[in-house]
């Protein structure tokens, strides 16, 4: 494990620097960007609840200079659909924000996905989020397609059932309940499960289907394509919360496909890892909802990148458990895997994963390794 820890240390060393550079220094320090990117830095690095590289410069950088960043992080791999800390792509941003046409040429040149239309066209849409009918099933259209290509928020889109059933006076104290609801659950008194159930029964409403995600895990392959798998949207005490158990395709020329699946096929999964190999991406863990959690359990299926498929990949040995933030990286040496840091659901509460494992890719058969990550 030692070679393959040292090997995934110094790349998160490498991107540390680059973001610093970014964010901090710009194009006073492109030539020590261009040489950290020469180096191996990953221009599509992106921290928790952090903005895209692209975004950064767009928000750090001055307007005139902005496409150098843009152009030299592109030209190493940096992918313009990756969004910024709030789930707002790169497009969007400038839409919203006058930016240049020169900028929004440069990022549409790209492979940005076409913003064709505006939330106004979609005010009296109510598209809910549902599970797959096949595996895959392909559903993309104008809304689907208007949501991935601007990172919008599901509340911002279309009529609000919650808000249409408080300006009815139907719930005349829902501040009081929410309020309620919300101290039961930190007191420890009332599971954060059934809190949201009883919220989702004041509000009998079903979520609407959006790109507005955080614990999503994203691909970038060798063609340019960008691969997302999953995530979810606010949290549990939200009317639009929802946890995601769908793939999103976006091509280097901007081209957007949607994968759905039933739910006993993979279900809706959050702040999993997944890695490629081959002609597959391997993903594992999650934390998902808190019904659907196994303490002993380590879920893992295959995606298939040919026709989009996904199968349940069975596995043997001491597993990790109900593992989710953690993170994986491959020891192509040893044809092997390991996993490290993250936590773990255990007896009905979350707890810091001190552990590290090995898979090993021949056989599938989990073992505890030696090292871990500080």
């Amino acid at each position: 494990m030692e070679n393959a820890l040292k090997k995934h240390e110094a790349q998160i060393e490498l991107n540390k620097e680059l973001r610093l550079l970014v964010e901090q220094e710009g194009l006073q320090a492109i030539g020590k960007i261009t040489n950290l990117l020469y180096k191996g830095a990953d221009p599509n690095h992106r921290p928790k609840f952090g903005d895209s590289l692209i975004c950064s410069v767009l928000y750090g950088w001055p307007s005139d200079v902005q496409a150098i960043g843009i152009e030299l992080l592109t030209n190493f791999g940096g992918n313009v659909n990756l969004p910024d800390g709030q789930g707002q792509t790169a497009l969007s941003i400038c839409l919203e924000n006058d930016y240049s046409a020169e900028i929004q040429a440069l990022l549409l040149s790209k492979g940005a996905v076409v913003i064709e239309f505006s939330k106004e066209d979609f005010t009296s849409s109510d598209v809910n989020c549902r599970e797959g009918r096949d595996n895959p099933e392909k559903v993309p259209d104008a809304y689907h397609k208007y949501m991935i290509a601007t990172g919008k928020r599901a509340c911002d889109i279309g009529s609000s059932f919650f808000n249409n059933l408080l300006a009815s006076g139907k719930i005349k104290d829902f501040e009081k309940d929410f309020e309620e609801l919300t101290s039961q659950v930190k007191a420890g008194n009332l599971s954060a499960e059934a809190g949201a159930g009883f919220f989702n029964y004041l509000i009998n409403g079903k979520p609407k289907w959006c790109n507005n995600r955080f614990g999503s895990s994203h691909h970038f392959l060798k063609d340019g394509t960008l691969i997302q798998i999953g995530g979810e949207h606010e949290d549990y005490y939200d009317p639009e919360f929802n946890i995601y158990n769908d793939v999103i395709r976006i091509t280097s020329d901007g081209s957007v496909d949607l994968f759905f699946y039933p739910k006993d096929v993979f279900p809706p999964t959050d702040f999993h890892s997944s890695i490629q190999l081959g002609n597959e991406i391997l993903i594992i863990g999650g934390l998902g909802y808190q019904k659907e959690r196994r303490a002993n359990q380590t879920n893992m299926y295959a995606l298939n990148l040919g026709d989009f498929s996904i199968k349940p990949v069975a596995s043997s040995g001491n597993k990790p458990g109900w593992v989710f933030e953690h993170t994986t990286f491959l020891d192509e040496q040893n044809n092997c895997l390991y996993l490290i840091n993250g936590k773990k659901w255990m007896n009905g509460k979350i707890v810091e994963n001190k552990d590290s494992y090995r898979l090993d890719l021949k056989n599938m058969h989990w073992s505890r390794a030696k090292a871990n990550s500080n």
